[in-house]
Parts: structure tokens; sequence; C-alpha cells
């Protein structure tokens, strides 16, 4: 039996494995997986970060999901403001945060980074999509918090990287 996420075929065993790695993902994030997996399918590991995150971009905007990347995010630290404090690989549609990576292995403070940018940013959900694995489903982790962990306060704006005029 095959099925289709985001237009990527997937296999009933990837379908029971992917729900089995992590429960919790939405319709958007199910989207979001289903590029990746057509992404790796087509480049496989080996890659660049920018190379996958370029052709994610292109498959879910292909999809009709409005994504900006290299998103700088600006905070405030009491009254000190800091106007490039990180910067998020992907926004889809303004709530969700999908950060790229390509290593041998993710560690836990990759996964705490992720939650750290969510929670600043606002954002409840986020993907963490290494592609640097033989099959994607084992490099995906789905994260959602509970709107009480998401901030309210400390984020002055989110504006797209490169066109913001950032200095270099």
């Amino acid at each position: 039996m095959m099925d289709a996420i985001g237009g990527a075929l997937l296999s009933s065993g990837e379908l029971l494995l992917l729900a089995s790695v992590n429960m919790n993902f939405s319709k958007l994030s199910a989207q979001v997986i289903g590029g990746a997996i057509k992404v790796h399918r087509r480049l496989g590991p080996g890659m660049l970060e920018s190379v996958y995150s370029a052709c994610l971009a292109y498959e879910l905007r292909a999809q009709g999901l409005r994504v900006r990347t290299e998103v700088a995010v600006a905070i405030d630290y009491d009254r000190l403001r800091i106007p490039y404090a990180y910067r998020i690989d992907q926004l889809i549609e303004e709530c969700q945060i999908v950060e790229i990576k390509a290593f041998d292995k993710v560690t836990p403070i990759d996964r705490a980074k992720l939650v750290t940018y969510m929670r600043l940013s606002g954002s409840h959900e986020g993907l963490l999509i290494n592609f640097n694995v033989e099959r994607l489903v084992d490099g995906v982790r789905s994260i959602v918090l509970p709107v009480a962990d998401v901030a309210q306060s400390g984020v002055v704006e989110v504006r797209d990287g490169p066109e913001a005029g950032e200095p270099d």
C-alpha cells in the first residue's frame, strides 16, 4: 500500500515508521515531511544544507505553501535590542519553523535550539530535518509546544534575512 504525503509516495512501512518516530505532526508538518522525502529521494545524503534548503523551499512553494528562508529574528533582552539574534532556516506559512541539517548525527542541543527558536519566535510547531541519513524518516523530528510554553514577549521582529539589508 502506498500513500501520498506532500506529493511524496510513502510505503505503508515508511508511514508506520514515521508515525512511530513521532506521532505529533500536523497536516502542515506532513506536507513539509513529504516535500523533504521527495528532495531526499532525488538527491540522497551528502549535500550541503543550503542545497537541501533551496530544494525543499522549491518543493513546498510548488505545493502552494508560503516559505521564507534564512529568516532573521530580533529579540529584546530587558532593554537591550539584539537585531540579528538568530536565523530560522525556514518559516512555513508564518507558523512552523523548519531547521535543516546535514550532519552525521543530530544531537540533543540541536533539538534544544529548535525549542528555543520556537519559544522566542512564538511558533508552536517545529521540524528538525537531517538529510544526511539513508532514509529520511530516520532524520525527522517534530516538536509541538504547548501554548503556555511559547513566549508572548521578547521578540521584536521576524524578517527575511537576505532581503532585510543586514550587515555583511
